[in-house]
């Protein structure tokens, strides 16, 4: 399963455009030294400073192609695999039960879609999950080792994007508390040493936070309450346009995912109370490590007033729910009823492989579905198809860095692209105008319609 969702990331990679936001870290953070990029050159928070660093290696070994700048984050999603499958066979031994755990961390589109993007997210998830596998195994075979490990790559998680930073507090917690639990010789140098690590990467981010923060920039975000902001997002871009529900209701939907996952919580602190085993032991950490970033970040909001967690800042809590999901359904039904647990492992399987090939698309992503057909425009106004020498190009300010991507990076050194406005230019003289529909209006007296892209993209020709 995880081969052929890979294999659609890989065909993304290739067919979706270079998206609004990876411009900046693919021709202009990439210039900077390794030290210069983990400092912040700007206040601006585009730059996630691991994924910037591999990209620069990555344009530094292949050259800047659509497809080198976004390997690092395809690349992540093996790791998010196998992490995935490393905590499915410590909690679900059984088969059948493997097909449901991963259909429950795969079967969601707008999470894949940022393993195909040259941004932060995707590939801090994959950390994500990796580092909490440790946390489990750890726990579970009693190994510091582990321990140590998955909070090394928590660090690297949080370095991938800061909005992970409250699931990376609520990681060190949990480590702390596992080793005190498991380590009775050396619990006390080996918290030092934790809590060394914790301090060094705090330092290390020190810089990037306070310049980002001494010059407001969450203002991008908004704060009208968790559930409305952080909840309701999340579920917004689960159902990525799905024909799954009629009509749907955000606000019920959002209800009945909370009360789901509820009553997993309430399952697994049922069966905690029951341990017997091993593997029981391990309910009362998933409780953990899913519901205290949640309330960190409750409380950060609360203490230090930042915006809410929104979309893909909040992507970190997308394998969480799946992780208490996957941990809790096994347990609705007794052993010796194995049929039902064949049946209703085979209803998930089925609504989550019917629900993401309903929504995958293989030519854009959601979070910046407007960059859809920037290479078809590229290849219509190509001088090679136009029998012309040259040709400008004036776009709106939301296509202006995909195309300008390939304008430097030599796949399209033919265009002259005019300067990044948000204005629109009526009095533009550019060979080729690419507007938004509303736009038209205000330049039809210099431009007509040579194709409409979709209803609310036209790609004009000066008179």
């Amino acid at each position: 399963m995880a081969t052929a969702i890979f294999v659609l990331i890989l065909i993304k990679v290739f067919q979706v455009p270079i998206t609004h936001d990876e411009t900046a870290t693919t021709v202009h953070y990439v210039h900077y030294n390794a030290w210069e990029i983990m400092m912040f050159p700007d206040n601006w928070p585009n730059n996630h400073i691991l994924n910037t660093l591999l990209v620069k290696y990555s344009i530094a070994l292949f050259g800047a192609h659509s497809w080198s700048v976004r390997l690092p984050n395809l690349l992540s999603f093996l790791l998010f695999a196998w992490a995935v499958y490393r905590i499915a066979c410590l909690l679900n031994p059984r088969s059948f039960w493997l097909p449901v755990t991963a259909v429950l961390f795969f079967a969601n589109p707008y999470l894949l879609d940022f393993f195909g993007l040259s941004r932060g997210y995707g590939l801090s998830v994959a950390l994500e999950m990796t580092a909490i596998s440790f946390l489990l195994s750890g726990i579970c075979h009693q190994k510091i080792l582990h321990l140590f490990l998955a909070a090394v790559i928590s660090c690297f998680s949080a370095y991938a994007s800061f909005t992970l930073l409250p699931w990376w507090a609520s990681m060190f917690l949990l480590l702390l508390l596992a080793i005190w639990k498991l380590d009775t010789k050396r619990k006390w140098q080996n918290s030092l040493w934790l809590a060394a690590l914790g301090l060094g990467f705090l330092a290390l981010i020190a810089t990037p936070l306070y310049k980002m923060q001494s010059t407001d920039q969450y203002v991008y975000w908004t704060s009208n309450g968790f559930f409305s902001d952080t909840l309701m997002s999340l579920v917004i871009n689960w159902r990525y346009s799905a024909v799954l529900f009629v009509n749907p209701n955000n606000n019920l939907i959002t209800i009945i995912w909370l009360i789901v996952l509820s009553a997993a919580s309430v399952l697994l602190i049922i069966r905690q109370r029951r341990s017997t085993g091993t593997t029981d032991t391990l309910y009362g950490w998933i409780m953990a490590v899913v519901w205290l970033p949640v309330l960190i970040n409750l409380i950060q909001m609360m203490l230090l007033h930042t915006p809410n967690l929104n979309g893909r800042t909040a992507l970190f809590l997308y394998p969480l729910a799946s992780l208490l999901l996957a941990t809790a359904l096994p347990l609705i039904w007794r052993a010796k009823q194995v049929q039902l647990q064949y049946v209703t492992a085979g209803m998930v399987v089925l609504l989550g492989i019917f629900h993401l090939s309903d929504t995958m698309k293989l030519n854009q992503v959601r979070e910046w579905w407007y960059d859809a057909d920037n290479l078809k425009v590229l290849n219509l106004i190509n001088p090679e198809n136009n029998l012309k020498e040259q040709v400008s190009l004036k776009t709106n300010w939301l296509f202006h860095p995909s195309i300008d991507f390939y304008v430097k990076t030599s796949y399209a050194d033919w265009l002259i692209l005019y300067p990044y406005t948000k204005e629109t230019d009526t009095a533009c003289t550019a060979s080729y105008y690419y507007a938004l529909e509303s736009e038209y209006p205000n330049l039809q007296d210099n431009y007509e319609v040579v194709q409409k892209m979709s209803w609310d993209r036209w790609l004009l020709k000066h008179r």
